[in-house]
């Protein structure tokens, strides 16, 4: 069976336009769940010291109340923790809960703020049960140090990723489609 040269012409443009796909599908998977997970740490670092500012200056039997109104005018999630560990503020916390949150002391993140200043993680929260990215700041290098912590969902990256996905599908078919030979 002989095929047109038209007929020959658009399988090779599909099959170009296949292989496009899966590589740019490949890419996307490999590369931008990294760059917007450098992009809202980048973020997180800015807010933490935003928040560090704030808090800095709010008295200590406060420190929920405005962790929660900063929650509250964010969606960000805060968290004030002592030089020993121990978690003083919890912006998805009542103050009586405070005090059944394990030390955080030995988190990777506080860990790297005590010795830089500031320090980062990706990993699951018990306490929210979901994956977060953390980011810890430190100040105030002439009072007690205190750690602010701030934390965002990882799930708007996966969710990113697939809408951008499905845009570059969408728009695939429709340019395979318009390549369809016509008669």
């Amino acid at each position: 069976m002989k095929f047109s040269l038209q007929f020959r012409s658009f399988l090779a443009l599909a099959g170009l336009l296949i292989a496009l796909l899966l590589a740019i599908n490949l890419a996307l998977g490999l590369l931008l769940p990294r760059h917007l997970r450098q992009r809202i740490k980048t973020d997180l670092q800015r807010s933490a010291h935003l928040a560090a500012a704030v808090l800095d200056a709010v008295p200590r039997d406060q420190l929920n109340t405005a962790a929660h109104r900063l929650h509250d005018k964010t969606g960000l999630r805060f968290t004030v923790i002592t030089s020993n560990g121990v978690v003083i503020a919890e912006s998805n916390k009542t103050p009586e809960e405070l005090a059944s949150i394990e030390n955080h002391l030995y988190r990777p993140e506080i860990q790297d703020a005590l010795r830089h200043g500031t320090g980062s993680a990706i990993r699951h929260s018990d306490t929210v049960n979901v994956d977060l990215l953390y980011v810890a700041v430190t100040v105030s290098p002439e009072k007690p140090v205190m750690i602010y912590r701030v934390a965002l969902p990882l799930v708007d990256i996966a969710a990113t990723v697939s809408h951008v996905r499905s845009t570059i599908l969408i728009a695939s078919l429709i340019v395979g489609l318009l390549a369809i030979p016509i008669g």
